[in-house]
């Protein structure tokens, strides 16, 4: 049994007429006659006309700016620019609600004690790094200019500054640990039954309380920039705004909690390298001068 199949030529010859008329008059108002091919192609001419109208309109009138997500580049900027001042602002309201939380810690009676140096800024989760703008050729610049004034000072400012000034161990006989000589905090082994004396002349500006060792830190400002941090110590002896003098007795003797006593020094808000100026290498022998026997 063969199947037939319609030559194409057949697909046009099926011919649809459609007719619009008065049957109150008996009137034809008018009549459109067509085939399927010429039905199919005018259905497309007429979507592609649509298509090609819509596409103009949007492109070229205000049209576009009602479309969602549309935005200029100007625009762009703007916005950016307002997100930019809302991190900030937000940044801002942080810091202010942190300030007020701990002043009223303060000034609360009933408190239990707490570890009052361990106050840090909590990291931002909600603030992306794509959010943030590259630094610029001329920022790069600077910083780089930054870093190397900062290096002249800590390598050549700073030692000739504290040359000038009376530099005493914080606990005599204290050993260094050495993986913390060439560190910012510097590392003691302590006698336990020993206190902690202030290294140089200055003035208490802080001390505070860390309840898991049950130590304390002591901040002293020192002069020519100098500012020393030592922690790890026992019970301070002075207050906040006391003048200490080098090798003043600060603290009672460490509690038997503290693993070491750790120290920190700056100079212009620059860290240093506390062994450079406490824990220095010395000589056990001072060198002899032995003089040739002179005649008579």
């Amino acid at each position: 049994m063969k199947k037939k199949t319609l030559p194409l030529s057949k697909f046009g010859r099926h011919r649809y007429r459609l007719t619009l008329t008065d049957e109150a008059r008996m009137a034809t108002l008018w009549s459109i006659k067509a085939s399927r091919l010429r039905a199919a192609l005018v259905v497309l001419l007429l979507l592609a006309t649509g298509f090609g109208i819509g596409v103009l309109t949007v492109g070229f009138t205000p049209v576009k700016r009602q479309m969602p997500g549309y935005m200029t580049g100007k625009d762009r900027a703007t916005t950016l620019q307002a997100l930019m001042r809302i991190d900030s602002l937000q940044l801002a309201l942080q810091q202010n609600q942190t300030f007020l939380d701990n002043l009223a810690g303060i000034i609360d009676t009933d408190r239990a004690p707490a570890d009052s140096a361990a106050v840090a800024d909590k990291p931002r989760a909600d603030l992306s790094l794509d959010s943030l703008i590259g630094s610029s050729a001329r920022e790069r610049k600077f910083v780089a200019m930054m870093e190397e004034s900062e290096k002249y000072n800590l390598k050549v400012l700073s030692p000739l500054a504290a040359e000038g000034m009376i530099w005493a161990d914080p606990v005599p006989g204290a050993i260094v640990l050495e993986q913390s000589r060439t560190l910012p905090r510097l590392q003691l082994i302590t006698p336990r039954s020993r206190g902690v004396a202030a290294m140089a002349d200055g003035r208490v500006i802080d001390r505070a309380y860390d309840s898991p060792s049950q130590t304390w830190s002591l901040l002293i400002q020192h002069s020519q920039g100098f500012v020393s941090r030592i922690s790890g110590t026992g019970r301070p002896l002075t207050d906040k705004g006391d003048p200490v003098v080098a090798g003043q007795m600060l603290t009672e003797p460490m509690p038997s909690s503290a693993k070491y006593l750790t120290v920190e020094m700056w100079r212009d808000g620059t860290p240093l390298i506390p062994a450079d100026y406490i824990a220095k290498p010395r000589s056990d022998e001072e060198p002899q001068t032995i003089e040739a026997p002179r005649g008579r």
